[in-house]
């Protein structure tokens, strides 16, 4: 047994799907052994003696609350292939440091020169957790070394080819974009990965595929649709849609179109239709795997919040827990909360970006293809503390009085998780948590804010809107802000909050 406990956080548990007050049990059955026999003999047994592998939280396997299991077989599997049991593990250049080995082997695999020092950090840093698991003298105490030590970056690499992805990581973990993890991923599903974490409620991907339409449909679409789907039919071994096929943004707008035909049939089934099948595959043969594609290519945490956890003055009933920073990047930003503080602002961006941003990450767009409302206060990422300043980048308009929260409707399906937005009026804003850096730049009566340092910023909260008003708050009133910090404590280790 081995416990994650100190390897991930208690947010990074919550987004992966981890019970931090369950042990992590590896159990294996060694060729040769007698049932229940932990000798010296077993524990030194040659990796290949190892018949079978199981890992999970819990009483069993069939019982097993573990998210990231099949993740972790696959990274002991490959540990048992690759490596004998009880060898003495002395082996040199593990105190070498995955970035330096890294500038000094500047080839993939497959011999491709250039791949981006961050994947070869990554690629390094696996060799060097092999090399410092293969120190410990028993097999057993080999391989638990090996988890603890991939527990913490299992959002780093791939859930099915264990391969750095080759963009920025963020919270959660996820299948790589190469082409045969996608193909893997269409035709097995769940039964190969468990990459999906919890972003499972109906709602989550009714939004998810929300924004998707509303990033076909915008002029921008080759600019902000990204990534590009790789998507799979029956069998077939090469994509039916990819970057690469012929009128490629042609058909990803027909089969949007598509999405959007079977979602307004089914109505009244609220966010519901999402699982509808036969729906789906009425309307195309692609729309069930952009569907699943959508639903599963998203990098950030989004949960929606329960009545008694929201916040009555953001207006709405549609607010969720919106997570994208990485451990390592949460990390960071609560060492610069403890040395500089924090404060809470708004992010405002238009319905198409947010696919976009929830794949990629909040990004300084200044001076970039993305860009498009100017920098006139300078490069940075643009906030306000002001809901009415945020409100104009989100085409929304603040509102004169109190706004209600906005009415559901999903035909009956009104139950937190199950709730269907209503795509037209569609408008969203974001909560961040903002470091009280010396570099953050307060202009226009500091209702203006530019945070030119990406690292000083974080998003905390998710607010959807179904009609174009948002009430009129202010994020710098205290009593709003302790609600904001209580609110967060409840949904994880959020450190010094």
């Amino acid at each position: 047994d081995s416990s994650a406990k100190g390897a991930v956080t208690e947010l990074t548990a919550g987004a992966w799907g981890i019970n931090l007050e369950m042990p992590i049990t590896l159990r294996m059955k060694v060729f040769g052994a007698p049932a229940g026999s932990c000798t010296s003999t077993t524990a030194t047994a040659g990796w290949h003696s190892v018949e079978e592998l199981q890992v999970y939280q819990g009483s069993s396997l069939e019982d097993s609350c573990l998210k990231p299991g099949k993740q972790l077989l696959m990274i002991c599997n490959d540990f048992l292939k690759l490596h004998k049991i009880g060898s003495s593990g002395n082996r040199s250049g593990g105190a070498a440091s995955a970035r330096e080995c890294a500038r000094k082997r500047r080839r993939t695999p497959s011999g491709v020169p250039g791949e981006p020092e961050e994947v070869q950090i990554a690629r390094t840093s696996k060799e060097v957790w092999i090399e410092e698991a293969l120190r410990e003298n028993a097999g057993v105490a080999q391989l638990l070394r090996y988890v603890s030590l991939r527990l913490p970056s299992l959002h780093k690499f791939c859930a099915i080819c264990d391969e750095p992805h080759t963009s920025p990581p963020m919270i959660q973990r996820t299948v790589c974009c190469r082409e045969i993890c996608c193909w893997q991923f269409s035709q097995f599903g769940e039964l190969i990965s468990d990459a999906e974490g919890v972003n499972t409620a109906a709602e989550v991907n009714d939004l998810l595929v929300c924004m998707a339409i509303h990033a076909a449909k915008s002029p921008r679409c080759t600019l902000i649709f990204d990534p590009f789907p790789q998507l799979f039919l029956d069998a077939a071994s090469s994509p039916a849609l990819s970057s690469k096929s012929p009128g490629a943004w042609e058909t990803l707008k027909k089969v949007m179109g598509e999405i959007e035909e079977a979602r307004e049939e089914a109505a009244g089934d609220g966010a519901l239709w999402t699982i509808r099948t036969d729906l789906l595959t009425s309307k195309g043969a692609l729309a069930r795997p952009m569907v699943q594609w959508i639903a599963s290519s998203v990098r950030s945490l989004l949960l929606p919040l329960q009545e008694e956890d929201r916040v009555k003055a953001f207006g709405t009933a549609y607010q969720y827990m919106l997570v994208s920073a990485a451990p390592e990047r949460e990390a960071l930003f609560q060492s610069l909360k403890t040395e500089f503080g924090s404060t809470f602002a708004f992010h405002g961006s238009p319905p198409e970006n947010w696919h976009s941003i929830l794949r990629n990450g909040l990004k300084n767009a200044s001076s970039t293809a993305l860009m498009i409302s100017g920098a006139a206060h300078g490069a940075g990422i643009y906030l306000s503390p002001r809901s009415c300043v945020s409100a104009h980048y989100s085409k929304l308009a603040p509102a004169i009085g109190n706004v209600t929260a906005a009415p559901n409707s999903a035909g009956g399906c009104d139950l937190t998780g199950t709730r269907r937005l209503d795509l037209g009026s569609l408008r969203m804003l974001a909560v961040c948590e903002v470091i009280n850096h010396p570099s953050l730049n307060k202009v226009n009566n500091h209702h203006i804010w530019v945070a030119p340092k990406e690292e000083t910023v974080v998003t905390r909260f998710f607010l959807v809107y179904s009609a174009n008003l948002v009430p009129n708050l202010d994020l710098q009133d205290v009593q709003l802000q302790a609600k904001l910090r209580t609110c967060m404590k409840a949904f994880g280790n959020w450190s010094h909050v």
